[in-house]
């Protein structure tokens, strides 16, 4: 099966300050799940900074990256929007967005001098940023008698499958994570173990942080 199991994002909200030649660059960086989160972040960003003449931004999101959007908001064609969306392509981040907000100091940069600004601002919030990864995990019940629960306690701990509930009633109920990828393998394994005397309900797939 064709899918991605694993992707790389920001934690949480983030902000650094870099200054060049007297200009100031803000840059606020923030983990999205879709567009509209993305804009009304954008529209957040305009508004605190409302005296600033450039609020230039760099999106990408979508397991492959589906969405990417950027723009130069008045500064020179390609110059500041196109450098911070590299800096998430090249770093492999999605589902985040960088706002960078610029206050002009009197010097002209060029440029040259502003693609390297914006990506050197874009680049040092990142850097600043707790960057996490996220997996695809398959959420399951697994229900069974308690005279298999110590040999199922072992294989848990062997495939390192995060348990995040026993259930005890007239059986023994597991609440599992198990990694999507080696799913398949994990049910053979339990089914044999137990002799095909197992209970087990698929809740769904998710990513979880890592």
């Amino acid at each position: 099966m064709n899918y991605i199991n694993e992707y790389k994002t920001i934690e949480s909200y983030m902000r650094t300050e870099l200054v060049v030649k007297k200009s100031k660059f803000i840059t606020s960086v923030c983990p999205v799940q879709n567009e509209e989160e993305a804009i009304c972040f954008i529209n957040k960003i305009k508004k605190e900074f409302y005296d600033a003449r450039h609020n230039v931004f760099a999106y990408q999101i979508g397991l492959k990256n589906e969405i990417q959007r950027c723009t130069d908001d008045g500064e020179p064609s390609g110059t500041s929007g196109a450098p911070t969306l590299d800096v998430l392509k090249k770093n492999n981040i999605t589902n985040a967005i960088i706002v960078t907000t610029r206050y002009f100091g009197g010097t002209l940069l060029g440029t040259g001098g502003l693609v390297r600004a914006y990506g050197q601002s874009a680049s040092k919030c990142i850097d600043a940023s707790n960057v996490i990864h996220r997996k695809l995990f398959t959420k399951i019940h697994l229900s069974l008698n308690y005279v298999f629960s110590g040999k199922i306690g072992y294989i848990l701990k062997q495939n390192n499958v995060t348990v995040e509930d026993i259930l005890y009633t007239d059986v023994v109920t597991y609440v599992l994570l198990v990694d999507k990828t080696n799913f398949s393998l994990f049910e053979h394994t339990i089914i044999e173990a137990t002799n095909s005397n197992v209970d087990i309900k698929i809740i769904g797939d998710t990513f979880y942080t890592i």
